[in-house]
């Protein structure tokens, strides 16, 4: 027996697509960000944990897009998707980091 709880709206998402195959747009909160106008293919992108960069020009932000959604409420949870989606400074919100 055992009960695994996702740290976010989005990784249950992406651990539903990753470990039963569900579609993201059959569940609740991958349909929430594809109505929002994210696509599958930034969403599928998104499941592997990339760095992502965000934020106001003066104060760009770079992390884990996991760590960046962790404990948020699905509302909070969407706007930070939308948000990171929309930033276009890169492409699919996920910002390359050489190594």
């Amino acid at each position: 027996n055992g009960v695994h709880a996702s740290a976010s709206p989005f990784e249950a998402c992406a651990e539903l697509n990753n470990w039963l195959g569900t579609p993201f747009a059959e569940t609740a909160f991958g349909s929430v960000l594809l109505d929002a106008g994210i696509t599958e293919e930034t969403i599928k992108a998104w499941s592997v944990d990339p760095q992502v960069t965000y934020g106001a020009p003066a104060m760009r932000i770079t992390g884990s897009l996991f760590d960046a959604l962790e404990d948020t409420e699905t509302d909070y949870c969407a706007a930070l998707c939308e948000m990171i989606a929309n930033d276009g400074s890169a492409k699919d919100g996920i910002r390359i980091i050489a190594a």
